[in-house]
């Protein structure tokens, strides 16, 4: 048998992506977080982001633009 892996994996209908991940795969996280629950560095924290929402409000009010 001659050919490549690329042209077998196109034969059988499979992503290279897809076949580099399942001979590589990461093990099953137990208790997966949520996106919106990771925490990250860049995160504003829940009291900066208050503290903006009311600037920005009381802008609004004003009349002024931010």
């Amino acid at each position: 048998m001659v050919g490549s892996q690329r042209q077998a994996l196109l034969l059988a209908g499979v992503s290279r992506g897809t076949w580099q991940y399942r001979q590589r795969a990461r093990a099953r996280v137990t208790a997966p977080i949520r996106q919106a629950d990771r925490a990250y560095p860049s995160r504003i924290s829940e009291t900066d982001r208050a503290r903006i929402e009311e600037r920005i409000k009381l802008a609004w009010a004003a009349g002024e633009s931010v």
